[in-house]
């Protein structure tokens, strides 16, 4: 393939030593899905995703790339940022299809329920069983309000979520400015999105991905008031990182590590005690103003006993008795396994490997600068809040991948340091601006690649039978029948029950004896549907146990009956 004119550059697919033509190349350099076409100052993109090369082909056409770019009028700083836009269009891409596609979680259903419940003007804490604060899920109540009993819900809830992370994302970007380069910082907006170990949660409608967004925010501002020692921008970080631990109280610990990577910094900066006081008071002053109103609003509601006791002592009580997902430990998730990367060792588990590796370096050179050079002291901020994420796993009784979600939001910025520390060593400028090409393209394109090899599979995973229940709920029942069981699975109706979820027969002791009694609360509450087999009835399957069952298998065999549907049982007809 000869050189193109800068005025007309075409993007094609020649062969490459790796065989085939499935992907495109941008001057000489593979853009996976993508054709860009560039004819004077019009810029034009196709987008085909007909699949990706192999891994051997990007790589072969990032080594050309440098060569190509050469002999172009357009500036190759250009070129190059055209190329990450691109990946990060792609990226995006896979994002989107993956939140509107994919299966839903009983997690997601039951976060759904709660939300369901508050906009038909239930209390949490009062009226229904809740262990989180009810921010998340008020944020999702506008969405019941104006679509109503539709599966839509369920995706555009998805999609709010998605929402939440990109917020996240842009402040993980804001956040990596303060520390390294414009192009570093960009790259550090490719691995957040579309780190394989981290993207299934990443989706997910759970708390997590706005506690954690809320806690990169709190995390920008708070580096920022500290490095150009602006008391306003310590307030607002101080405000949001509160809303943070409230939305979940387990980013606790990652804010621990931060104020502790501040203080430690602004000690070894050698600042003033007064100094390092008007710094430090409007940074808590945050946090407090944010639980001080948080106490207010569940005094207002005569809630403020219970929801404290459901917030910081139920999660607490519930993990250590729940039976299921045993040997899960911090490391488990980084070992191949289909659930996480869709193709157990395949490219996107290596491209993870390869991240890992290259985050453990990033913290052998930050503690190098640190210590023995008194270098970069101001990544304190972020070094001790990812060792104290991380050292708060070992306290969990079982690790779910979405615990890593706050570790991993803090592992990306290490990468980021390890390359630009190793450029530092490369005194000539030429030759550092090609490893630095090199090195961020076949990067940014092993992520793209990542992404697409894991939706061959994960496209599979489709929804199709949640969109199938929503509908069987909707249609073969009245909004006014009660349910209960499957963790609020029925999602449009109401439960019979306080606690909406058949997790209440693994529940402690402690919360079984502040909650009123299962059968008759079901019987004044006229339920009318049981989520539950009748195999799991008649054989005393998951989700019963051996404990306070024996009286609710009567009396669901006494009072229900079969439906056409497996999981639902329906009172007999009086």
């Amino acid at each position: 393939m000869g050189y193109l004119p800068a005025r007309w550059i075409a993007i094609s697919a020649p062969a490459s030593p790796a065989g085939g033509s499935d992907g495109f190349i941008l001057s000489g350099f593979t853009v996976n899905g993508f054709q860009l076409l560039l004819k004077g100052s019009l810029l034009t993109i196709r987008v085909r995703f007909r699949g990706l090369p192999a891994l051997g082909a990007s790589i072969y056409n990032c080594i050309v790339f440098n060569n190509m770019i050469k002999s172009l009028k357009v500036k190759p700083e250009v070129l190059f940022y055209v190329f990450i836009i691109v990946c990060l269009a792609a990226i995006i891409y896979f994002r989107f299809l993956e939140s509107v596609s994919r299966f839903f979680g009983y997690d997601e259903y039951y976060n759904l329920h709660l939300s369901y419940l508050m906009s038909i003007g239930k209390v949490p804490y009062r009226d229904f069983f809740n262990i989180y604060s009810p921010f998340f899920h008020l944020s999702f109540v506008p969405i019941f309000k104006i679509l109503g009993e539709k599966f839509l819900v369920l995706t555009v809830g998805r999609l709010l979520v998605l929402f939440y992370f990109l917020i996240g994302v842009l402040f993980t970007y804001r956040t990596a400015r303060l520390f390294v380069s414009n192009t570093a910082s960009v790259f550090i907006t490719l691995i957040t999105l579309s780190l394989p170990i981290a993207v299934e949660k990443t989706i997910d409608i759970r708390p997590d991905n706005l506690m954690v967004s809320l806690f990169l925010a709190g995390l920008f501002y708070s580096v920022k008031g500290i490095i150009q020692k602006k008391q306003r921008d310590l307030f607002i970080g101080g405000i949001i990182l509160g809303f943070s631990a409230l939305v979940m109280i387990k980013i606790i610990f990652s804010l621990a590590g931060l104020i502790l990577g501040i203080i430690t910094f602004i000690i070894l900066a050698g600042e003033k005690k007064n100094r390092m006081r008007d710094l430090i008071i409007p940074l808590f002053s945050g946090i407090v103003v944010i639980f001080l109103l948080f106490c207010l609003i569940i005094l207002y509601f005569d809630i403020f006993k219970q929801a404290l006791i459901s917030m910081l002592i139920y999660p607490g009580q519930i993990g250590a008795v729940m039976r299921f997902s045993t040997g899960l430990y911090p490391t488990y998730w980084f070992l191949p396994n289909n659930a996480v990367y869709g193709t157990f060792k395949g490219i996107p588990w290596w491209t993870n490997s390869i991240f890992t590796v290259l985050f453990l370096c990033g913290i052998v050179t930050t503690v190098i600068r640190i210590v023995l050079l008194s270098k970069n002291r101001e990544r304190l901020m972020l070094l001790f809040p990812l060792i104290t994420s991380f050292v708060s796993l070992y306290f969990v009784p079982r690790v779910f991948q979405q615990y890593l979600l706050p570790f991993l939001s803090l592992c990306v910025f290490f990468v980021a340091f390890v390359l630009e520390d190793t450029l530092k060593l490369v005194k000539r400028e030429k030759i550092k601006s090609k490893i630095l090409v090199y090195t961020y393209t076949a990067l940014s394109m092993l992520l793209v690649l990542s992404m697409k090899e894991s939706w061959k599979v994960k496209k599979t995973w489709t929804n199709i039978p949640d969109r199938q229940w929503i509908n069987y709920v909707t249609i073969k029942t009245k909004p006014t029948d009660i349910f209960w069981g499957g963790s609020g699975i029925y999602i449009f109706r109401d439960d019979g029950y306080y606690i909406p979820h058949f997790s209440y027969f693994e529940f402690p002791n402690s919360i079984i004896k502040e909650s009123p009694p299962l059968i008759p609360m079901l019987e004044a509450r006229k339920i009318k549907y049981l989520y539950i087999s009748k195999e799991s009835i008649n054989k005393r399957q998951w989700p019963l146990d051996s404990r306070q069952t024996d009286d609710f298998i009567a009396w669901v065999k006494n009072n229900f009956v079969a439906t056409d549907h497996p999981f639902l049982m329906v009172r007999k007809a009086q």
